[in-house]
């Protein structure tokens, strides 16, 4: 929510994510030193919420890193053959 929040601000955008992602990590750390300080941390469940959380990520960074360069080769494609096709007009 404070993603777009800051973007409507005229906030850079990847100011705005990484502050966006900063403000999710350290809300993140915060409930989970509480739960621990409190002795309601289930250490199990915790390590493999942990575990599933590192490799969820890395999957979804490795697909979309694929997609993103998918779709950057069709543009550059795109664009040389409209290039070429505008030489070979003129």
């Amino acid at each position: 929510m404070k993603g777009p929040l800051m973007l409507a601000m005229n906030v850079h955008p990847m100011v705005s994510s990484a502050t966006s992602a900063q403000m999710i990590l350290f809300t993140s750390f915060t409930a989970t030193t509480s739960f621990y300080v409190f002795d309601l941390l289930v250490m199990d469940y915790a390590a493999a919420c942990v575990v599933v959380g590192f490799l969820a990520t890395y999957v979804g960074q490795v697909i979309m890193t694929s997609l993103m360069k998918k779709v950057r080769l069709d543009e550059e494609r795109r664009t040389a053959g409209a290039k070429r096709q505008h030489h070979i007009a003129h």
